[in-house]
């Protein structure tokens, strides 16, 4: 798929990238409604963290050395209402394809219908209402540092 994007905007093959921003699917809390061979939102959830890890690997494979791959992802639930720990799925599949954790954060979302939905939902199911995403940040192959930053040309906003 990566190699089709990457001839579709006239860039070789080998092109590396510098960064990768990603916000991938919560496996079925948001339907897309596509092909259920290839959606992850619609796949059992087995297939989906095959998947998801495989998605994770090809995209990261992609990074130059050194650089980040930055992934927005939260948890979900099964059909029974048991969670689905999506963020650690995320962590170790980055892990495993190579990737050094470089930071771990909360992107606090917000709060919208929060307040009213949670004495609801606490009631009907024991459940917290969520109001933050998870932030992933990795590196590839191995973590920037200070010299690296320097190299790179990376400083910080207005430096």
């Amino acid at each position: 798929h990566f190699a089709g994007v990457l001839r579709a905007k006239g860039l070789p093959a080998d092109t590396q990238a510098s960064m990768i921003l990603t916000c991938p699917p919560y496996h079925s809390l948001e339907a897309y409604g596509g092909d259920s061979k290839i959606d992850l939102s619609m796949m059992p959830y087995d297939d989906f963290r095959e998947r998801y890890a495989k998605l994770l690997a090809n995209a990261t494979s992609l990074l130059k050395r050194h650089h980040v791959a930055v992934t927005v992802i939260g948890n979900t639930r099964d059909a029974n209402g048991a969670m689905r720990d999506l963020h650690g799925l995320t962590k170790a599949s980055l892990e495993k394809a190579g990737n050094v954790l470089y930071a771990d954060a909360i992107l606090e979302t917000a709060l919208a219908s929060a307040p009213m939905r949670a004495g609801k939902q606490m009631k009907a199911a024991a459940k917290l209402v969520g109001t933050h995403q998870n932030v992933v940040v990795s590196c590839r192959d191995a973590p920037l540092n200070t010299q690296l930053c320097a190299q790179y040309g990376i400083r910080p906003a207005g430096a």
